[in-house]
Formats: structure tokens, C-alpha cells, sequence
């Protein structure tokens, strides 16, 4: 296994895994279809979240962290690009959330596949 998680809230980081906003927004349809449901103040900007997000990504690579995403599941929807609450990195393995959203149920699952094709550690799961 690869030690790539940590306990800490303030250190710099080395690694760090994001969910891409297109593939977790993936188009202004998808974002008209389902913001009110997930009680977004108001609708997003397919076009404006892209550029938002792409200066996001580049300011963390340009700390010299290594930058890895989520891969696309039609499973999690747009709030998947808030993957940090999805599950928590500990010195000792990542430990898999439950979501309280109906809509975020699929996500601990979805990034538990590329935790472990990646060899990250599982410490454990939350259950209800």
C-alpha cells in the first residue's frame, strides 16, 4: 500500500484528490435538471464553474502538489466535486463517509474504486 494520506489540516500538501467539475457538473442541462434539488442558492455557470476551476487546479499544482481526479461515475452527481467530505484522509488509511443526501449516497463508493486502484488504504467505512 501507498502511504499518501495524512492527518493534518494545515501541513503542505503532496497529493491531493479532486473531482473534475465537468465531470461532476457535466453540462448546463445537467446543472438546470438538478441544482434546485440539491438546494444550491442559485444556478451555477456551466461555462464560469469550468473557468473557476481550472484556475483552482492550477494554483494547487503550482505548490508542487501532485494533482489526481476522481474518474467520471454516472452514479454521484454535482455534489461530488465536494469529494472532502466523501471520505477523510487519516495517517493510517482514508476512511469512507456516509452521506446524508440520498443524492450523495454513491460517492464513498465511486472513490473507493480509485482509492484502491491507486493502492490507497482503506481504513474503514461509516454505516448508518
Amino acid at each position: 500500500m501507498i502511504k499518501s494520506t495524512c492527518h493534518s489540516e494545515y501541513l503542505s500538501l503532496k497529493t491531493v484528490y479532486l473531482k473534475s467539475i465537468a465531470e461532476g457538473f457535466r453540462n448546463q442541462e445537467h446543472i438546470s435538471d438538478n441544482w434546485k434539488d440539491l438546494n444550491y442558492i442559485h444556478q451555477p455557470s456551466f461555462k464560469d464553474a469550468l473557468s473557476e476551476y481550472a484556475t483552482f487546479v492550477n494554483l494547487i499544482r503550482q505548490t508542487g502538489c501532485e494533482v489526481r481526479f476522481f474518474e467520471e461515475d454516472l452514479k454521484t452527481g454535482m455534489d461530488s466535486v465536494y469529494c472532502r467530505d466523501a471520505s477523510i484522509a487519516t495517517d493510517y488509511g482514508m476512511i469512507l463517509c456516509n452521506m446524508g443526501k440520498n443524492q450523495r449516497s454513491d460517492e464513498p463508493a465511486a472513490q473507493k474504486q480509485i482509492f484502491e486502484k491507486n493502492k490507497v488504504r482503506i481504513l474503514g467505512q461509516i454505516e448508518a
